[in-house]
């Protein structure tokens, strides 16, 4: 009985979705997914676990968004710079941490059990971990250098934020789970005792145009291109967020500005900071909408973007603000039926083209059948 348990627990955990980039994951057990769909407590089981160990994963690696400086040196000059709770390093993070990659290139749960072995035995983590055995280390153990730990921790939260992206359910923080996700990170040795200050992170598990079940993985992993840009962090309340001065919709009379969560589930534009925002352009001038290339309103092309109505008789033409159904070339409105009817001139001429060539009608040159084509 024992070692059927052991057998049983062992195939629960070793439940993984494989990483495939910008894609779900697909489980590798196939027979256990279904038991683990329809039994709350498997559930359970199989998350319990991981949300210790996020909980101080989350710190470790927020230490590093919220405190950290790049240590490189670029064009022969050494960055010193923060404010990777804005960004992800800029330039990106080329030589990406191999023993980061291959756990979270294999699964979910391998990159989460990497990430948590060396949180684990940081120093920066410590505190929280109460291993006061490391407390005398150097700040950056267990790694030999603040370059090798910036590396590290800067790959894993690439990773780690993806995942989010991609809604993984064990960084789903429901109920009392989600209360406080940031309480801790005054703990971590980067902070000097500082605390964030963010009012998202108290929304215990409360789902609001503000939160969702994955807030705290995106304070923990992400960085926030809307709010805190100038306050290091800080973001106090509803009121005061929208009106930080590095806020991109500040411009805007409506100056709310929003991760598009679920649009960003490109690696690539994650690790070179190509981040999926909204500004309500519309409100502004209608037909328009934000551009996160140009960071500014922009008319919408409906034409392109398929959202245009339009019959099937009549196409679209983009106009500034909004869009005109039309009839295609060669054919004209009939006010009476309302409908798009072939225009006489084009008629008349296409009828002599056709008489010309009916001797031999294979032999027609390759623009008259093409005009016959688009003409129907």
């Amino acid at each position: 009985m024992q070692a059927t348990s052991c057998v049983f627990v062992y195939c629960i955990f070793s439940f993984a979705f494989t990483s495939v980039h910008g894609t779900a994951k697909k489980p590798k057990f196939s027979w256990l997914h279904p038991i683990s769909r329809n039994s709350t407590d498997i559930k359970e089981v199989l998350r319990s676990p991981f949300k210790l160990k996020l909980k101080t994963i989350g710190p470790f690696l927020a230490a590093h968004k919220y405190f950290a400086v790049d240590p490189r040196q670029i064009r022969g000059k050494v960055q010193r710079k923060g404010g990777l709770h804005k960004h992800f390093p800029n330039p990106r993070i080329m030589l990406m941490d191999p023993s980061v990659s291959q756990a979270c290139e294999d699964t979910e749960i391998a990159c989460i059990n990497e990430i948590y072995k060396i949180a684990l035995a940081s120093k920066s983590v410590w505190q929280i971990t109460g291993k006061e055995r490391v407390a005398n280390r150097s700040d950056y153990w267990p790694f030999k250098s603040e370059l090798e730990i910036f590396r590290y921790r800067a790959t894993a939260a690439y990773y780690m934020c993806w995942f989010t992206e991609l809604k993984s359910s064990i960084l789903r923080f429901v109920d009392d789970e989600a209360s406080g996700c940031l309480d801790s990170l005054s703990k971590t040795v980067e902070s000097g005792g500082r605390r964030v200050v963010d009012f998202r992170s108290q929304y215990g598990g409360n789902q609001s145009n503000w939160v969702s079940l994955w807030t705290c993985a995106y304070l923990w992993f992400c960085p926030d291109p809307c709010y805190g840009k100038s306050s290091k962090g800080d973001v106090k309340d509803e009121m005061s967020a929208p009106k930080d001065q590095l806020n991109p919709c500040m411009s805007l009379k409506n100056k709310a500005c929003t991760w598009k969560e679920g649009d960003n589930i490109d690696f690539e534009d994650l690790t070179r900071n190509r981040f999926n925002i909204s500004c309500d352009c519309a409100s502004e001038k209608s037909g328009y909408i934000w551009s996160n290339r140009f960071s500014l309103c922009v008319d919408q092309d409906e034409c392109y973007d398929q959202v245009a109505q339009c019959p099937e008789d009549k196409i679209c033409r983009n106009t500034i603000g909004a869009y005109d159904c039309s009839c295609r070339r060669g054919h004209r409105l009939d006010d009476k039926e309302g409908i798009c009817v072939r225009s006489p001139l084009f008629k008349g001429s296409l009828d002599k083209v056709r008489l010309r060539g009916e001797k031999k009608e294979s032999n027609l040159p390759a623009w008259i059948k093409f005009l016959e084509k688009i003409l129907g």
